[in-house]
């Protein structure tokens, strides 16, 4: 397996909690960004191909505001349409020795503190 070390390791919040993310370093990473959340332990990965997805979104008026509308209840909601964007791949790695194995491939700095935030959240998770 070829080590392609082409980003860059750097710590960062998730909702109060020690994370790290990862930004590519060179046109040639195939990724234009990494998140760990360590609530659900899952490394984020946006891959930098796109691809069209249906998307809703809340309706605007000619204005470029929002529509409301009523449901049979009279309760008032945002309408919402159906768009195609165009969006990143995106894939989820959830096992432990994967994301190292992330790491350890595409970091250019794999020592950096993203090494004790796993060993902290994961070691949690063996205390329960």
């Amino acid at each position: 397996m070829t080590e392609n070390k082409n980003m860059m390791i750097f710590s960062s919040d998730w909702y109060g909690k020690g994370s790290f993310r990862m930004m590519p370093t060179n046109k040639d990473c195939p990724f234009v960004e990494v998140i760990f959340d360590p609530s659900t332990k899952i490394l984020a990965v946006l891959s930098n191909t796109v691809k069209d997805k249906p998307q809703m979104v809340p309706k605007l008026n000619s204005k470029g505001q929002t529509v409301t509308v009523k449901n049979a209840d009279g309760v008032a909601g945002l309408a919402e349409e159906r768009l195609i964007m165009e969006t990143y791949h995106e894939y989820y790695i959830d096992n432990e020795s994967d994301i190292r194995e992330f790491i350890k491939r595409f970091a250019e700095n794999p020592k950096h503190s993203a090494t004790e935030i796993l060993n902290t959240i994961f070691k949690e998770e063996d205390k329960k």
